[in-house]
Protein backbone atom coordinates (compact mmCIF):
# COMPACT_ATOMS: atom_id res chain seq x y z
CA UNK A 1 0.00 0.00 0.00
CA UNK A 2 2.46 2.41 0.35
CA UNK A 3 4.50 1.62 -2.31
CA UNK A 4 1.42 2.29 -4.53
CA UNK A 5 0.92 5.64 -2.57
CA UNK A 6 4.65 6.71 -3.22
CA UNK A 7 3.94 6.11 -6.89
CA UNK A 8 0.86 8.64 -6.83
CA UNK A 9 2.37 11.24 -4.93
CA UNK A 10 5.19 11.02 -7.96
CA UNK A 11 2.79 11.52 -10.76
CA UNK A 12 1.12 13.87 -9.19
CA UNK A 13 4.61 16.19 -8.72
CA UNK A 14 5.70 15.38 -12.11
CA UNK A 15 1.94 16.77 -13.27
CA UNK A 16 1.68 13.68 -16.02
CA UNK A 17 0.51 10.01 -16.28
CA UNK A 18 3.61 7.92 -17.18
CA UNK A 19 2.71 4.65 -18.73
CA UNK A 20 6.10 2.53 -17.89
CA UNK A 21 6.80 -0.45 -19.87
CA UNK A 22 9.16 -3.02 -17.63
CA UNK A 23 12.41 -1.80 -17.23
CA UNK A 24 11.69 1.45 -18.01
CA UNK A 25 13.74 4.03 -16.39
CA UNK A 26 11.69 5.32 -13.19
CA UNK A 27 11.48 9.30 -13.08
CA UNK A 28 12.82 11.30 -10.33
CA UNK A 29 11.69 14.96 -9.25
CA UNK A 30 15.17 16.18 -9.31
CA UNK A 31 15.78 17.99 -12.73
CA UNK A 32 18.75 16.98 -14.19
CA UNK A 33 18.56 18.95 -18.00
CA UNK A 34 16.78 21.63 -19.52
CA UNK A 35 16.49 21.71 -23.05
CA UNK A 36 13.59 22.72 -26.03
CA UNK A 37 12.38 20.97 -29.30
CA UNK A 38 10.61 21.65 -32.14
CA UNK A 39 12.78 25.28 -32.53
CA UNK A 40 13.72 25.96 -36.06
CA UNK A 41 14.44 29.82 -36.38
CA UNK A 42 14.02 31.15 -32.52
CA UNK A 43 17.37 29.98 -30.57
CA UNK A 44 17.28 27.55 -27.76
CA UNK A 45 19.01 29.82 -25.90
CA UNK A 46 16.59 32.96 -26.07
CA UNK A 47 13.65 30.42 -25.06
CA UNK A 48 15.51 28.71 -21.95
CA UNK A 49 16.58 32.55 -20.60
CA UNK A 50 13.03 33.28 -19.69
CA UNK A 51 12.27 29.67 -18.23
CA UNK A 52 12.25 30.02 -13.86
CA UNK A 53 13.11 26.25 -13.28
CA UNK A 54 16.60 25.60 -12.97
CA UNK A 55 18.75 22.39 -13.38
CA UNK A 56 19.28 21.07 -9.75
CA UNK A 57 15.74 21.95 -8.39
CA UNK A 58 12.84 19.92 -7.34
CA UNK A 59 10.19 19.69 -10.32
CA UNK A 60 6.79 22.02 -9.58
CA UNK A 61 3.91 22.21 -11.44
CA UNK A 62 3.44 25.32 -10.64
CA UNK A 63 6.83 26.83 -11.79
CA UNK A 64 6.71 24.63 -14.93
CA UNK A 65 3.10 26.65 -15.71
CA UNK A 66 4.91 29.95 -15.26
CA UNK A 67 7.75 28.73 -17.96
CA UNK A 68 5.11 27.67 -20.26
CA UNK A 69 3.25 31.38 -20.05
CA UNK A 70 6.89 33.12 -20.27
CA UNK A 71 7.91 30.98 -22.81
CA UNK A 72 4.61 32.54 -25.07
CA UNK A 73 4.83 35.53 -23.60
CA UNK A 74 7.96 35.45 -26.44
CA UNK A 75 5.50 35.46 -29.04
CA UNK A 76 6.83 33.81 -31.50
CA UNK A 77 5.22 30.29 -30.67
CA UNK A 78 1.86 28.78 -31.44
CA UNK A 79 2.00 25.98 -28.86
CA UNK A 80 4.33 25.03 -26.09
CA UNK A 81 3.81 21.80 -23.97
CA UNK A 82 6.24 20.01 -21.88
CA UNK A 83 7.26 16.31 -21.52
CA UNK A 84 9.56 14.53 -19.05
CA UNK A 85 12.52 11.89 -19.70
CA UNK A 86 14.95 9.84 -17.36
CA UNK A 87 18.47 11.33 -17.69
CA UNK A 88 21.37 11.23 -15.28
CA UNK A 89 19.92 10.10 -12.39
CA UNK A 90 16.82 12.69 -12.19
CA UNK A 91 14.68 14.36 -15.06
CA UNK A 92 15.10 16.12 -18.02
CA UNK A 93 12.06 18.67 -18.99
CA UNK A 94 11.53 19.01 -22.42
CA UNK A 95 9.47 22.20 -23.33
CA UNK A 96 7.71 21.00 -26.58
CA UNK A 97 7.39 24.31 -29.14
CA UNK A 98 5.81 25.15 -32.58
CA UNK A 99 6.69 28.18 -34.05
CA UNK A 100 4.48 31.29 -35.78
CA UNK A 101 5.17 30.85 -39.60
CA UNK A 102 7.41 32.66 -41.38
CA UNK A 103 5.72 35.74 -42.29
CA UNK A 104 5.81 36.12 -46.33
CA UNK A 105 3.45 38.71 -47.47
CA UNK A 106 1.01 41.21 -45.56
CA UNK A 107 -2.10 42.43 -46.90
CA UNK A 108 -3.85 45.31 -45.81
CA UNK A 109 -7.71 45.42 -46.60
CA UNK A 110 -10.49 47.95 -46.78
CA UNK A 111 -7.97 50.82 -45.92
CA UNK A 112 -9.46 53.78 -47.91
CA UNK A 113 -7.97 56.19 -45.93
CA UNK A 114 -4.26 55.72 -45.84
CA UNK A 115 -2.80 53.46 -48.93
CA UNK A 116 -1.24 50.26 -48.32
CA UNK A 117 2.47 51.14 -48.51
CA UNK A 118 1.95 53.48 -45.90
CA UNK A 119 0.37 51.28 -43.29
CA UNK A 120 2.75 48.78 -43.63
CA UNK A 121 5.53 51.23 -43.20
CA UNK A 122 4.19 51.75 -39.75
CA UNK A 123 4.82 48.12 -38.76
CA UNK A 124 7.31 46.13 -37.08
CA UNK A 125 5.80 43.04 -38.35
CA UNK A 126 8.60 42.09 -41.35
CA UNK A 127 8.62 39.83 -43.95
CA UNK A 128 10.73 37.08 -44.09
CA UNK A 129 10.84 36.73 -40.05
CA UNK A 130 8.96 34.37 -37.53
CA UNK A 131 5.10 36.25 -36.26
CA UNK A 132 5.66 37.39 -33.13
CA UNK A 133 2.48 38.14 -31.90
CA UNK A 134 3.94 40.67 -29.19
CA UNK A 135 5.60 42.78 -31.94
CA UNK A 136 1.58 42.26 -33.87
CA UNK A 137 -0.52 43.44 -31.33
CA UNK A 138 1.78 46.78 -30.95
CA UNK A 139 1.30 46.86 -34.80
CA UNK A 140 -2.56 46.68 -34.41
CA UNK A 141 -2.35 49.35 -31.87
CA UNK A 142 -0.32 51.65 -34.07
CA UNK A 143 -2.56 51.39 -36.77
CA UNK A 144 -5.71 51.97 -34.57
CA UNK A 145 -3.87 54.95 -33.03
CA UNK A 146 -2.77 56.68 -36.07
CA UNK A 147 -6.14 56.91 -37.25
CA UNK A 148 -7.51 58.27 -33.97
CA UNK A 149 -4.64 60.54 -33.59
CA UNK A 150 -6.02 61.86 -37.16
CA UNK A 151 -9.71 62.27 -36.20
CA UNK A 152 -11.15 59.09 -37.35
CA UNK A 153 -12.25 57.26 -34.46
CA UNK A 154 -14.08 54.91 -34.93
CA UNK A 155 -11.67 53.41 -37.28
CA UNK A 156 -10.10 50.24 -35.59
CA UNK A 157 -8.30 46.73 -36.85
CA UNK A 158 -11.39 44.45 -36.74
CA UNK A 159 -9.55 41.05 -37.86
CA UNK A 160 -6.15 39.48 -37.96
CA UNK A 161 -5.94 35.83 -39.89
CA UNK A 162 -2.59 34.27 -40.39
CA UNK A 163 -2.31 31.29 -43.46
CA UNK A 164 0.40 29.45 -42.36
CA UNK A 165 0.53 27.33 -45.84
CA UNK A 166 1.05 30.55 -48.15
CA UNK A 167 2.50 32.97 -44.60
CA UNK A 168 0.20 35.26 -45.77
CA UNK A 169 -0.84 37.80 -42.81
CA UNK A 170 -3.86 39.43 -43.25
CA UNK A 171 -5.55 42.59 -41.69
CA UNK A 172 -8.85 43.83 -42.13
CA UNK A 173 -9.52 47.30 -41.07
CA UNK A 174 -12.68 48.76 -39.97
CA UNK A 175 -12.88 52.77 -40.71
CA UNK A 176 -16.33 53.54 -39.68
CA UNK A 177 -17.97 54.66 -43.29
CA UNK A 178 -20.89 56.89 -42.69
CA UNK A 179 -24.11 55.11 -44.63
CA UNK A 180 -26.54 58.43 -44.28
CA UNK A 181 -27.25 61.66 -42.53
CA UNK A 182 -30.53 62.37 -40.85
CA UNK A 183 -31.67 65.89 -39.76
CA UNK A 184 -34.10 66.14 -36.57
CA UNK A 185 -34.94 69.15 -34.58
CA UNK A 186 -34.41 71.32 -37.29
CA UNK A 187 -37.94 73.36 -37.30
CA UNK A 188 -36.77 76.61 -38.19
CA UNK A 189 -34.36 75.81 -40.44
CA UNK A 190 -34.51 74.19 -43.52
CA UNK A 191 -32.54 71.12 -44.79
CA UNK A 192 -30.85 72.60 -46.97
CA UNK A 193 -29.58 75.34 -44.83
CA UNK A 194 -27.56 72.69 -42.87
CA UNK A 195 -26.61 70.25 -45.58
CA UNK A 196 -24.81 72.59 -48.03
CA UNK A 197 -22.15 73.27 -44.93
CA UNK A 198 -22.02 69.46 -44.83
CA UNK A 199 -18.29 68.50 -45.58
CA UNK A 200 -19.13 65.06 -43.99
CA UNK A 201 -20.87 62.78 -46.48
CA UNK A 202 -22.57 59.17 -46.81
CA UNK A 203 -19.81 57.22 -47.99
CA UNK A 204 -16.76 58.81 -46.62
CA UNK A 205 -15.00 58.06 -43.37
CA UNK A 206 -16.47 59.61 -40.14
CA UNK A 207 -13.50 62.26 -39.02
CA UNK A 208 -14.30 63.46 -35.86
CA UNK A 209 -12.03 67.00 -36.44
CA UNK A 210 -14.39 67.21 -39.93
CA UNK A 211 -17.50 67.09 -37.78
CA UNK A 212 -16.42 69.53 -35.62
CA UNK A 213 -15.82 72.07 -38.52
CA UNK A 214 -19.61 70.91 -39.68
CA UNK A 215 -21.45 71.60 -36.40
CA UNK A 216 -19.25 75.21 -36.37
CA UNK A 217 -20.15 76.09 -39.94
CA UNK A 218 -24.21 74.76 -39.21
CA UNK A 219 -24.36 76.95 -36.07
CA UNK A 220 -23.39 80.18 -37.74
CA UNK A 221 -25.09 79.35 -40.77
CA UNK A 222 -28.73 78.47 -38.53
CA UNK A 223 -27.84 82.29 -36.88
CA UNK A 224 -27.39 84.05 -39.99
CA UNK A 225 -30.64 82.27 -41.73
CA UNK A 226 -32.61 83.32 -38.43
CA UNK A 227 -31.55 86.65 -38.14
CA UNK A 228 -32.44 87.14 -42.23
CA UNK A 229 -35.90 85.75 -41.25
CA UNK A 230 -36.50 88.69 -38.72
Amino acid sequence: MKKTSCLILAFCLLGVILARPAGAVELNAAVTAITVKGNKVIPEREILDVVFTRVGETILQEKLNSDVKAIYALGYFADVATTFEGYAGGTKILFIVKENPQVKNIIIEANTVYPTAEITGWLSTEVGRILNFQTLQSDIEKINDHYKANGYVLARVANVDTDEKTGTLRLKIIEGIIESIALEGNDQTQDYVILRELRTKPGSVLNQDRLKGDLRRIFAAIVVDRDGQK
